[in-house]
């Protein structure tokens, strides 16, 4: 995680940050990293506008992104991307709570998901009432072939040729590339997208992807789909629907079209 404790006055004058602040967790979308809350403007990128507020601002990374690649004690073998976003809902997100609160010694902390955030808060909520109640207000917005992997990881060479060369000439290019793969939107800056695609993608896990495309297929929130015949006869419950039931009070839901 990263940590914005201080305002930008505070930063500039050296002073100490205030005391008692509200903390926030932003967690971020598929793909993406907590690079996607600062990359903007400080005018314009969340995390900054929230700490400017007066906010206590922490940014999570999933498992697989670029910066959960530096593990003291586990490496990237295969073993490492055996999850998906269930796990990041029933192990991650209590371990970022706690983390938070244990440093902070508040009680609560506002979440803000977007995309992938918001699937592993409905896990987290669902399933585990304690984190629940620990998070404040809440803010919405034929794989299994490749083995267990990473999915688009992030690529020092393909990033340079990408921000450095063909977006800085040709932002406009980048742009409806962009628009082919997240829908069209007025509101993306294209002088910035040489410095967005400079961290992004900052990967997955292929079983990940895979468990979001289980999802589309059959239109459900599931637990990921091993092979419900197989997985019975053994007793254990894998295929049930995630019953998202009992979420803590004050979620708010932001959605938007691009078009």
């Amino acid at each position: 995680m990263y940590r914005l404790p201080k305002t930008y006055s505070e930063t500039q004058s050296g002073s100490a940050a205030a005391a008692n602040k509200p903390a926030v967790h932003l967690q971020h979308g598929l793909l993406d990293s907590s690079f996607t809350f600062v990359s903007n403007f400080r005018n314009q990128s969340l995390a900054y506008v929230l700490a400017d507020a007066g906010f206590d601002v922490w940014l999570g990374n999933n498992r697989g992104t670029t910066w959960s690649r530096s593990h003291l004690d586990y490496s990237t073998d295969d073993e490492f991307w055996d999850f998906t976003w269930e796990d990041m809902g029933l192990y991650d997100l209590p371990a970022f709570a706690n983390h938070i609160l244990d440093i902070t010694g508040r009680s609560t902390v506002s979440y803000v998901g977007h995309s992938e955030g918001t699937t592993q808060a409905f896990v987290g909520f669902s399933k585990n009432q304690e984190v629940a109640k620990k998070l404040g207000k809440k803010v919405d917005e034929t794989f299994l072939s490749l083995g267990f992997t990473s999915f688009l990881p992030h690529n020092d060479l393909l990033s340079v040729l990408l921000s450095d060369v063909i977006c800085t000439n040709m932002a406009e290019i980048c742009d409806s590339a962009i628009s082919l793969v997240a829908g069209p939107s007025d509101n993306l800056n294209i002088t910035r997208i040489s410095v967005y695609l400079s961290r992004t993608s900052a990967g997955t896990s292929v079983k990940n992807m895979a468990h979001y495309a289980q999802g589309i297929r059959d239109d459900t929130f599931a637990s990921y789909d091993y092979g419900c015949s197989c997985v019975r006869l053994l007793g254990i419950n894998l295929c049930s629907s995630l019953i998202c039931t009992n979420k803590a009070a004050q979620l708010k839901k932001y959605a938007g079209k691009a078009y």
